[in-house]
């Protein structure tokens, strides 16, 4: 039999041509030779799915780099088609606030002012979520500063304010005033609280 660790796979035939007395060498001989070829076939499959494993490995390596570059060429598409509009969209608002284009009236002014606190935020999680570099290394940096909470989450609460509009939700700030400075990244707060804001509005 053509075994190996308790399997048994083949079986190796010998024949004679003539009528020959089997002696125990013999049979020493033909398990010997059972041994050796069992450990040679075993070796030869091990190979080839050694081979085969190889194969998949290199594809499967190939498709990674592909997908890699891809995903590089998607972010810096991504980057340029997002930064670009939003960036047009603060400095329209900036020229209008600068009363270029005539003098805004104060209620809309107040709404103006708005709109480009959070076209920033966004500008700011844009640039965040299109840093590839620092989603790769797995961190975000912090900037720390006293950040007067108040400002955030009104911020907040600007951003969102729309959204509850639309589903004729009442939404208000309960008496920010108070609200103490802190020192922390006043963008990451606020991303926490527009996140939780918008979850409530869904």
């Amino acid at each position: 039999p053509l075994s190996l660790f308790g399997e048994t796979f083949g079986a190796l035939v010998v024949g004679y041509r003539r009528e020959y007395p089997l002696a125990p060498r013999d049979t020493r001989l033909a398990l010997t030779l059972a041994g050796h070829a069992a450990v040679a076939i075993s070796n030869a499959r091990l190979h080839r799915e050694l081979a085969d494993r190889s194969r998949e490995l290199e594809r499967a390596y190939e498709e990674l780099r592909w997908s890699s570059q891809a995903k590089e060429r998607f972010f810096a598409s991504l980057s340029h088609e997002l930064r670009t509009p939003l960036n047009a969209i603060l400095g329209y608002q900036s020229l209008l606030l600068d009363s270029v284009a005539g003098e805004v009236p104060a209620p809309q002014r107040s709404f103006l002012e708005r709109a480009q606190r959070a076209t920033q935020n966004l500008l700011h999680l844009v640039n965040d979520v299109l840093d590839l570099s620092k989603i790769e290394a797995g961190k975000m940096e912090l900037v720390l500063r006293p950040v007067p909470l108040r400002e955030v989450v009104e911020d907040a609460f600007a951003a969102v304010q729309p959204l509850a509009d639309q589903k004729g939700l009442l939404f208000r700030v309960p008496s920010p005033a108070g609200l103490p400075t802190v020192h922390t990244d006043a963008d990451r707060v606020r991303q926490i609280l527009v996140n939780l804001l918008s979850n409530a509005v869904k």
